[in-house]
């Protein structure tokens, strides 16, 4: 049977936005500058969905990928990306205007994201405005980081909301991991950086391949 949500959870990159560019422009000034080599785009897709150290870890060559090392070039990476946060990210086809539409309707909502959380607002504020969003959290600190369930159950107390009214919203198989382990249902967009490929061996409760199918299972305008 069908369901209306009235709390929705997005991760961001991948779902929300198209970040893949700025992340390799980033991840290559910071490689170069370290003198170590660069990577494409097919290569840089490859690294993300874990966190910004995991980005860092997979994208320094094999032997420098000690904790010392990693640590020391990502604070590199996060000082580039403070300055290039937005060169050529953009947000996917209907996205800004279905998010006003949502909460226009009055939808609580969510972003949920592995990035870290100074790039997470960042990235909200200029996309969507300060206050669309009644909580926002990225990486960072001793924050949790998906997938734990506890990414979720924050962002429900922080909101004030209940798990039966929230559906999750992600583009790969970490969402849906996360979405499984707090017991919410989820929403798989296919326009993400993989695909459906992406989700790997996770089933979704629903899958979206636009904006007007994703707002149609929120609303309840579709079958489980």
């Amino acid at each position: 049977m069908s369901k209306k949500y009235k709390c929705i959870m997005f991760d961001l990159d991948g779902t929300l936005l198209d970040t893949i560019g700025d992340i390799k422009y980033n991840i290559n000034i910071t490689m170069r500058s370290f003198g170590y080599p660069e990577h494409t785009y097919e290569e840089t897709r490859s690294f993300i969905n874990d966190g910004a150290y995991k980005l860092i870890e997979r994208a320094l060559p094999e032997g420098k990928r000690d904790e010392q090392t990693v640590r020391e070039v990502l604070e590199i990476y996060l000082s580039n990306y403070d300055k290039n946060v937005c060169t050529e990210t953009v947000a996917y086809d209907g996205i800004e205007e279905l998010v006003n539409k949502l909460k226009n309707e009055g939808c609580a909502l969510a972003v949920v994201s592995n990035k870290p959380e100074r790039h997470v607002k960042m990235l909200c504020d200029i996309f969507f405005g300060e206050d669309t969003f009644s909580y926002i959290s990225g990486t960072g600190g001793d924050k949790p980081v998906k997938p734990s369930k506890e990414c979720v159950e924050k962002a429900l107390c922080a909101m004030g909301e209940k798990s039966e009214n929230l559906i999750y919203v992600g583009d790969s198989h970490v969402d849906v991991k996360t979405a499984h382990n707090a017991g919410v249902p989820c929403v798989g967009v296919t326009w993400g950086f993989h695909g459906k490929d992406g989700f790997r061996d996770e089933i979704c409760d629903f899958y979206a391949d636009n904006a007007d199918e994703l707002y149609r299972i929120i609303t309840g305008d579709v079958n489980e």
